[in-house]
């Protein structure tokens, strides 16, 4: 599995428009309960807390398939230990 373009959401330069931003946007969503009202802390933190520890398994998932392509190509190359 490739997470090319969750890394680019994850990635995105926000500069000084924040409403650029898909993960602000679908935060922003979750933030928003059935009766078109803000939900509360107690509701919204556990989601918010879900998405961190999402973004932080795909960043390790990609920095590890990084580290093994490297090591591909370095035994391909002839390398070794």
């Amino acid at each position: 599995m490739r997470v090319g373009i969750f890394h680019h959401v994850l990635d995105h330069a926000i500069g000084d428009n924040e409403f650029q931003n898909a993960l602000y946007s679908g935060l922003a969503v979750l933030g928003i309960d059935v009766a078109h009202r803000w939900s509360s802390a107690l509701v919204y933190t556990p989601r918010l807390s879900a998405m961190v520890t999402v973004a932080r398994m795909l960043a390790l998932y990609k920095a590890k398939q990084e580290r093994d392509d490297e090591v591909e190509q370095r035994r391909a190359e002839g390398e070794t230990q």
